[in-house]
């Protein structure tokens, strides 16, 4: 990643008004643009509200809805909605652990405790994951053939014998 993309993106989210992470957090589509309750979505809207840590919910507005003057949390269908950290905190997390910062780290920077790291990262994990699962990616083409040599990847080591490379490799070859 670029040096400056932490200046230029990061710091601005988590450096401001949480107004400005939530707009950030809708523009890419990790938390919802609009709700909706039942039927009645045109009169669902966000409302701001001091006393959550947040700072903001969605209201129904209509009293014609069985919802009417219902809250839901931002963070409701959202990708945030299982934690209980600020989404500042989350999004300075998700960049530490995507420029593969140590847990520790991790732990020491966003002032995080170990077992809430952990289950962190486990969920980014999961959501990598699953986007992958959803949109694979194809190694081939139309006129070219794609070999993974795997005798690198599933190998018994005897007695601890030998070392295991501690980084991934992967190589290509445009023939």
């Amino acid at each position: 990643m670029r040096r400056n993309f932490f200046q230029e993106t990061i710091l601005p989210i988590i450096g401001t008004d949480i107004n400005c992470s939530i707009n950030f957090l809708k523009s890419k589509g990790l938390t919802k643009r609009s709700m909706c309750f039942v039927y009645y979505s045109r009169d669902i809207y966000r409302l701001a509200c001091s006393k959550i840590k947040d700072k903001f919910v969605w209201k129904c507005g209509n009293k014609q809805c069985l919802k009417f003057r219902t809250t839901l949390s931002i963070r409701n269908n959202s990708f945030f909605e299982k934690t209980r950290i600020d989404l500042q905190m989350r999004v300075y997390s998700i960049y530490l652990w995507s420029i593969n910062t140590s847990h520790k780290n991790i732990g020491v920077l966003a002032r995080l405790g170990h077992n809430m790291v952990a289950d962190m990262c486990r969920s980014f994990r999961n959501a990598c994951v699953e986007f992958f699962t959803r949109n694979p990616i194809f190694l081939s083409g139309p006129g070219i053939i794609c070999q993974i040599d795997e005798r690198s990847f599933f190998h018994k080591q005897k007695y601890h014998g030998g070392t295991n490379a501690r980084t991934s490799s992967l190589g290509f070859c445009d023939g």
